[in-house]
């Protein structure tokens, strides 16, 4: 059972983590899947950085959510202070285990990239 289930209250905060962790998402890494396109080719098509489009890519680096992205880190290095030297892929883990606070905000930024992103 995942916390966030029964700590995000709005539904679609809840439904874009879901699609995160379920790779239920437009990212070219699962879409990459159904072209049989290998990982090393699912390149961002969303930016210039010439990254692989993974969730992490999608998370903490598209400069086209970073508006969205400051609030929610801002409030990540408020509550641990060594956020900022974490791996990615840790401080992926840390979210998923940290306040519920956390947890509603980082369900809002989700929400709020994939609906950026559906609009161009």
């Amino acid at each position: 059972y995942e916390t966030y289930l029964s700590e995000i209250k709005n539904p679609d905060h809840r439904t874009a983590i879901t699609r995160l962790r379920l790779s239920t998402h437009k990212q070219h890494i699962d879409a990459g899947r159904y072209t049989a396109t290998t990982a090393e080719l699912r390149v961002c098509n969303q930016c210039s950085s010439g990254a692989i489009e993974d969730e992490l890519h999608f998370l903490f680096d598209y400069s086209k959510y970073e508006r969205f992205r400051i609030e929610w880190l801002n409030l990540c290095r408020d509550e641990t202070k060594n956020f900022d030297v974490l791996p990615r892929d840790k401080k992926l883990f840390y979210i998923f285990n940290s306040s519920n606070e956390s947890l509603r905000q980082f369900g809002h930024y989700v929400y709020k990239c994939f609906v950026a992103r559906a609009c161009g």
